[in-house]
């Protein structure tokens, strides 16, 4: 009977932000702070992330500023 190998070592690490992805979000953010799916994916390839880290980015900051972050019904 062959035994499975599990590879526990092989989870994914949080990525932290550079300073530069940081300062630029935080500049759109300030520009304007609702940000649509296309929006996030446009950041997410000029910046090098993804579009869940940059939507994540923008719940969270979203959040500190009190901002009502529930989903609209469409």
């Amino acid at each position: 009977m062959e035994q499975q190998v599990t590879d526990e070592g092989s989870k994914r690490r949080r990525q932290r932000k550079n300073n530069n992805q940081r300062s630029a979000l935080e500049a759109e953010y300030l520009q304007n702070s609702e940000w649509s799916f296309d929006k996030k994916r446009e950041l997410a390839i000029k910046f090098g992330m993804s579009v869940n880290q940059v939507s994540k980015w923008n719940w969270d900051r979203r959040k500190k500023d009190g901002i009502d972050t529930t989903r609209k019904a469409k």
